[in-house]
């Protein structure tokens, strides 16, 4: 009886994936190659077995697999109607419910690309639902990847229909679902050129990717002077240089002063401007006595040259900045906002003659320029048939995460984390710890270093922590843990272990967890 249950399962579903083997190979690439670029029986989607929870025995009788070829996508209106033959139709339709949802999706890329930005909306939505209907949405791993192509897609799209802010607040509610997922945080785009003012999460997601890769704190202080927020963004600029004072005590970095000085001159902070302001003149001139110049000394000397026209507007000689801004045509070291914020300070108040040059645009202009530009860029890439297809994720496996369980929850006697410190800088320039797996998918990596090193934190009775990921070779991580008395200093980039384990013990569990979802998972194939 058994037995005759497992075949029909098995018979049922065959029956369901049949018309993905029905393509012939001789009359040229399939309809899902000239669809998505992926074949029709080894796709992203079918990684997610988990979730369909059937079996095939089809596979051992199929021919050999086309493989993926992105260049035989059709393209525009050509796309939409090879979609859509694997999509709609009483016969010879997808019925793999996920590679049904990558079909419809990327139908919606190709409605982009035609520019039929209503009808991509309406693919989005369609997949969206169907994605709901069948339970995958309430999978962890499903709303960390692939669930995050809908609000990505329909984004797209509404940016191309002009309504920037509805395109970026779906992003930003993509973003909150999985907040400490290293790989999802810093892939979240945002479409800043775009957006004025901020949206309702953006300090949360500048916050956060500043946390999970320091680095990004100089991102961060970007985006706060676009926004004029100059205290914060000189919080953010003083925080890279104590994180690099920790990671390569001895590369001070001439341009995280010069950027810090012109930041505090904004936020009015002339104490702590002039102080940065000298500690870059002073490296500058060490490096070049000791003969090792600046890789990039031009811009070093561009972003002193506009403290000293904040220094000289700062000191009422407000006509020899005005001046000194208005030669140069184009400011390329400094950020965007401290350009257009010190445009906006030698503008007020100027006469007719002395709006010329780098003054004759006013601050709404150069932001508008800037807009217009990035549009016009985004959508020239829309005819390469690839870049619109790189907002459909692929989707993680539970295996993938729940194998990593117990290397990552064993703290005692750590196989992750290195024993000794990391801190000549001979290899990785660092002070901390490294994070190595020889194992594991990509994806899951970093949110096992990311885990690991909180669960480390917490057993050795620190609350917090600061954390990167490094992208070089097979992948690794880093953790540094943070003593109290060093608790507000690195405010802006530490890591509360709590919040971290909270969140992240969703999809690597603790290992009696793991055991305990296989069984269940077992139960509902019987």
């Amino acid at each position: 009886m058994k037995f005759t249950k497992i075949l029909l399962c098995l018979g049922a579903a065959s029956m369901a994936v049949q018309p993905a083997y029905a393509e012939k190979k001789d009359k040229g690439p399939s309809r899902y190659l000239q669809c998505d670029g992926q074949p029709n029986n080894t796709t992203a989607g079918e990684t997610a077995a988990r979730l369909l929870g059937a079996i095939t025995l089809l596979a051992l009788f199929a021919p050999s697999p086309e493989a993926a070829d992105p260049g035989a996508r059709k393209f525009g209106e050509e796309g939409v109607a090879v979609c859509s033959t694997l999509l709609e139709g009483e016969e010879d339709i997808e019925g793999n419910p996920v590679r049904r949802l990558e079909l419809l999706l990327a139908r919606a890329v190709h409605h982009i690309e035609a520019k039929n930005y209503d009808a991509a909306i309406a693919d989005v939505a369609l997949a969206e639902r169907e994605a709901q209907e069948k339970g995958f949405m309430d999978d962890p791993y499903f709303a960390r990847s692939f669930a995050r192509s809908f609000p990505q897609i329909k984004a797209a799209a509404l940016i191309r229909l002009g309504r920037y802010g509805e395109a970026q607040a779906l992003i930003d509610q993509s973003f909150v679902q999985a907040s400490y997922s290293v790989l999802p945080v810093l892939t979240t785009s945002q479409r800043t050129m775009f957006q004025r003012q901020p949206t309702e999460s953006e300090a949360l997601i500048l916050d956060r990717k500043a946390r999970i890769a320091p680095p990004l704190l100089a991102f961060k202080a970007k985006r706060l002077e676009e926004l004029g927020q100059f205290a914060e963004a000189s919080a953010a600029r003083e925080s890279a240089v104590m994180l690099n004072e920790i990671w390569n005590p001895e590369y001070a970095d001439t341009d995280d002063f010069a950027q810090a000085a012109i930041s505090f001159a904004l936020a009015s902070n002339w104490e702590k401007a002039t102080q940065y302001h000298d500690m870059a003149t002073a490296n500058l001139a060490e490096r070049k006595a000791a003969g090792k110049n600046e890789d990039d000394q031009g811009k070093i000397i561009e972003l002193l040259d506009l403290f000293e026209i904040l220094s000289n507007y700062n000191k009422g000689e407000v006509q020899i900045a005005r001046r000194n801004f208005a030669a140069r045509s184009q400011w390329v070291a400094p950020s965007f906002g401290a350009v257009m914020a010190t445009n906006q300070l030698l503008r007020t108040d100027a006469e007719a003659d002395d709006l010329w040059g780098g003054l004759e645009k006013t601050p709404e202009q150069l932001w508008q320029e800037r807009m217009d530009k990035g549009l016009t860029e985004m959508v020239a890439k829309d005819a390469d048939n690839k870049t619109l297809f790189y907002n459909i994720e692929g989707i993680y496996k539970a295996s993938d995460f729940e194998s990593l369980s117990k290397r990552v929850w064993r703290v005692e006697k750590s196989k992750i984390m290195q024993k000794a410190k990391i801190n000549d800088g001979k290899e990785f320039g660092f002070d901390g710890y490294l994070l190595s797996l020889y194992e594991g998918s990509i994806d899951a990596k970093y949110d096992a270093y990311l885990l690991h090193s909180a669960l480390l934190a917490r057993h050795k009775g620190y609350k917090e922590f600061f954390f990167a990921p490094l992208l070089t070779g097979r992948g690794y991580g880093m953790v540094h843990f943070v003593e109290p008395e060093n608790s507000e200093r690195y405010s802006e980039f530490s890591l509360n272990a709590e919040e971290v384990i909270n969140e992240l013990s969703q999809i690597i569990p603790p290992p009696e967890e793991v055991k305990l979802r296989k069984q269940q998972r077992r139960k509902k194939k019987r």
